[in-house]
């Protein structure tokens, strides 16, 4: 492969001229044989490009613990517990986002007794990494969703270890491009701004919580994976359309002069969260960046990878220093019945009431939510009768 220089100065344009100087690589594609992006996506539309990406995340960081973690690496112990692994994607159009992957630490948290859907996959291992092992599964398992909606797609990633450069004959109608090493961050548009937004709703909405247990004087407790999945999710849905178009144009994949969107650089959360916390000494880009350089896979050889792919999948066991998890003596929640969730909803329909120039979407939630409730409620009660029945 022929080498690949470019200066700090260039811009994304003249780095997209050179990037498309590479050559063929053996089972991989980096942007090869046409001389432009817009050749490489032609045959495709716009809601058939893809780009995913990792982000390494510390799930319980408030803004008075941020020093706690800064500048320092993460590969055990008692920060290890509180950093996990997310691979999202979108579409070019802005239309389809990808269901959150959440790579933690443990098989069976502690805070997942009694849960038995998520609004995430969610998959483990020792590090909390993305590995090969997953990101094949990951594929394979988009592969077979796209089949069945007879749609060829285009994926971009970037060029790292846990990434193997799988035969392309085992997709179907999935083609995948991988963005020269060194390259990502000029060119993929997950890094023009997607990932950083949602880093910034799942901040507000920590800050968020930790408030509002203030407001209601109720025990300051550390967010748990269960916690953090629900806020990701939400967080992840709070990304607009707009933005993530635009973070495409960014990158080079769309034409048009780029929108410089004005984003809320202070939420009134962090100025309440100061309010409340006066020994905080950081800034808000500060706690919103403090795991941007947390790593989502370890840089090892190809036969370093094969040694230790194994090691990383085992299931987690208990060490000395690892016995006690605080999500381990986490207090965990009775398991809800139908007749208290319904009671729920009905609280929640009084809530929308008392609210002006509600949308008639919430009030169809509301009816699709109180549906599936007695549905599911329902159903276990004649589940019940049924065994009664047949013990008698």
């Amino acid at each position: 492969m022929s080498n690949f220089f470019f200066s700090p100065d260039h811009s994304v344009l003249d780095l997209r001229t050179q990037l498309f100087r590479y050559i063929e690589f053996p089972y991989v594609e980096y942007f090869y044989k046409s001389k432009s992006l817009s050749g490489l996506i032609q045959n495709y539309s716009e809601q058939d490009i893809f780009n995913f990406d990792e982000l390494g995340l510390f799930f319980k960081c408030l803004p008075d613990r941020t020093l706690t973690f800064k500048g320092k690496p993460c590969h055990g112990g008692k920060k290890s517990k509180e950093r996990i692994t997310v691979l999202l994607g979108v579409n070019m159009a802005g239309t389809e986002k990808s269901k959150l992957l959440v790579i933690g630490k443990y098989q069976k948290p502690r805070c997942f007794k009694n849960v038995k859907s998520l609004p995430v996959q969610y998959e483990f291992n020792k590090k909390a990494w993305m590995t090969s092992q997953i990101y094949e599964a990951f594929l394979h398992k988009m592969d077979k969703k796209f089949v069945n909606e007879k749609r060829n797609v285009l994926f971009f990633f970037d060029n790292c270890s846990a990434h193997p450069k799988i035969l392309q004959k085992t997709l179907n109608a999935i083609k995948i491009i991988f963005f020269p090493p060194n390259m990502t961050s000029k060119l993929q548009p997950m890094d023009q701004g997607v990932i950083k937004n949602l880093k910034h709703h799942y901040r507000k909405k920590i800050m968020q919580r930790h408030l509002r247990k203030l407001e209601l004087n109720e025990a300051i407790t550390d967010v748990n994976l269960l916690d953090c999945i629900h806020m990701l999710y939400s967080s992840w849905e709070a990304v607009s359309t707009s933005t993530i178009s635009n973070c495409f144009r960014k990158a080079g994949f769309r034409e048009g002069d780029v929108v410089e969107e004005v984003f809320e650089d202070i939420p009134e959360e962090w100025l309440e969260y100061q309010r409340k916390h006066s020994d905080i000494n950081i800034s808000y880009q500060e706690f919103l960046d403090i795991d941007s350089t947390l790593s989502t896979s370890e840089s090892l050889t190809d036969a370093e990878i094969f040694k230790t792919s194994d090691i990383l999948n085992e299931p987690e066991t208990d060490s000395a220093d690892e016995a006690i998890d605080e999500e381990e003596i986490a207090v965990v929640k009775p398991f809800i019945r139908g007749a208290q969730a319904e009671n729920y909803v009905h609280e929640l329909r009084r809530y929308v009431q008392q609210q002006s120039g509600v949308s008639d979407k919430i009030f169809s939630a509301l009816n699709i939510l109180g549906s599936f409730i007695e549905n599911t409620s329902n159903t276990k009660q004649k589940q019940s009768k049924m065994s009664d029945f047949l013990l008698s």
